[in-house]
């Protein structure tokens, strides 16, 4: 061979060396096996660690499995996590990615997200979650695990399924039930003054306990619409629980058909009521301190923040004033 020859082949050599130790990813054979080595049915815990936020801890308990964070808990149907886990446990394909820059592929640690599964306190698995990323044969995510030491890019958005909080597992539902289970309604305030009504199944009209007067059906069913605003509404994790006589506004009760009873309580924060610190709320998006506060039978594990002042005075004063204007009339 030509010393020339042999100086670009050289060449070629020392260029595809130093490529290859400066580009931020290599990667392996594409593999067709399980990554990770854990039944479902082993997990009995499972523990999500996010930059900047308190962990998001699953428990399987005896009605299913419970999420709790910031010591606030909710339950979560078994098929939600069962959906969670087996996705972990069916990684059966994925590339081995040689790197030595993982801040570049989302494992940097004010990144990524950390799952770690116990079985009891023995811990299974602890996987890192890295930068998720589109590619024309599909989306991907970059995993690392220390048990292994290794890094893998496997099929999949498991940021996306693995990057919520406790808010994505509560029930923003405050009321159940719909106008036509609704057979009474009631509301009282602190002072002990109440009033009543009760639909008439034959006439199709609401009917004040304490005397003639009634109202329409559509009058009602437009109460009740403001009723339904209420879903949706933002948690209210800032509101003092053992304030509740103190700050409390209203009762609304609705009765079904079925003898089912459903309450609606009202709060009203004064400012030395009000926190300080609104950073929960913020992150929902309320900017400003909502100065009433909602709980629901239905839903007794959460209280909601109620944003619209004007809605909780038409819910718990408007059914009242058609029967004022009534009596007023009369004298």
């Amino acid at each position: 061979m030509k010393n020339k020859h042999l100086v670009l082949l050289f060449l070629g050599v020392l260029i595809l060396g130093i490529a290859s130790r400066w580009l931020p990813v290599r990667y392996h054979t594409f593999f067709e096996t399980n990554l990770l080595r854990v039944e479902v049915a082993d997990v009995s815990r499972m523990i999500v660690s996010a930059p900047g936020m308190s962990d998001l801890l699953f428990e399987r308990i005896d009605r299913g499995w419970s999420v709790e964070q910031e010591d606030r808990t909710a339950l979560v149907p078994t098929d939600t996590v069962l959906v969670m886990l087996e996705l972990l446990a069916n990684l059966a394909s994925f590339q081995v990615v040689k790197t030595e820059r993982p801040d570049t592929l989302g494992l940097a640690p004010d990144n990524l997200l950390r799952v770690r599964l116990f079985q009891a306190n023995k811990l299974l698995e602890n996987i890192e979650i890295g930068r998720e990323y589109t590619a024309p044969d599909g989306s991907f995510t970059y995993l690392r695990l220390p048990g292994h030491t290794g890094i893998y890019r496997v099929p999949g958005r498991l940021r996306r399924e693995f990057g919520r909080t406790l808010d994505d597992f509560r029930s923003k539902t405050v009321l159940a039930p719909t106008l036509d289970a609704v057979q009474a309604i009631g509301v009282a305030w602190p002072d002990s003054t109440t009033f009543f009504l009760e639909k008439n199944d034959s006439t199709g009209r609401w009917l004040f306990s304490d005397g003639p007067n009634s109202l329409s059906a559509d009058s009602v069913s437009r109460w009740f619409q403001h009723v339904q605003r209420l879903n949706e509404s933002p948690f209210a994790d800032h509101f003092d629980e053992s304030r509740e006589s103190e700050t409390l506004y209203a009762i609304i009760t609705l009765e079904t058909a079925n003898s089912r009873t459903f309450t609606l309580r009202f709060f009203f924060l004064k400012p030395p009521d009000a926190p300080e610190d609104l950073a929960s709320l913020r992150r929902r998006g309320v900017r400003a301190l909502p100065s009433f506060v909602v709980h629901a039978s239905s839903n007794p594990l959460n209280y909601f923040a109620v944003a619209d002042t004007n809605l909780v005075h038409q819910l718990c004063h408007d059914l009242l004033r058609p029967k004022s204007a009534i009596d007023a009339a009369k004298k």
